[in-house]
């Protein structure tokens, strides 16, 4: 079983997106939180699925009892009818070197209230 954080940067390496796991009540799920299976996927999901059909066939499938925010670069969660391909556009016009840059701002601007998750 993983850790939070680490099933956050797999969905990055593999999707190309940074994500917010979420308890059902919107509440943020702690980094250092253990008990998830790791992120199963090997492969991105296509350009042209939209963030909401992405919830509904890879994350909720693999993560019951959880919700997910797909956030921009800028670290704003993003509609459900936004394809995939624009949402990884978005870190194109940025210089993205790892992962913790996205996710740190991704909490940053959700309200702060949230732990540090340097990787």
């Amino acid at each position: 079983m993983a850790k939070v954080m680490n099933v956050e940067k797999q969905i990055w390496d593999v999707e190309g997106f940074a994500v917010r796991i979420l308890h059902l009540d919107g509440r943020d799920v702690r980094g250092d939180r253990m008990g998830l299976p790791p992120y199963p996927f090997e492969s991105p999901a296509k350009n042209d699925l939209s963030v909401e059909k992405w919830k509904a066939t890879r994350f909720r499938q693999t993560y019951p009892g959880f919700q997910v925010e797909v956030v921009d670069s800028d670290g704003a969660a993003v509609h459900g009818n936004t394809r995939l391909g624009t949402v990884r556009d978005t870190y194109l016009d940025e210089e993205w070197q790892d992962f913790s840059a996205p996710r740190e701002q991704a909490h940053a601007d959700s309200g702060g209230n949230h732990v540090s998750r340097d990787h």
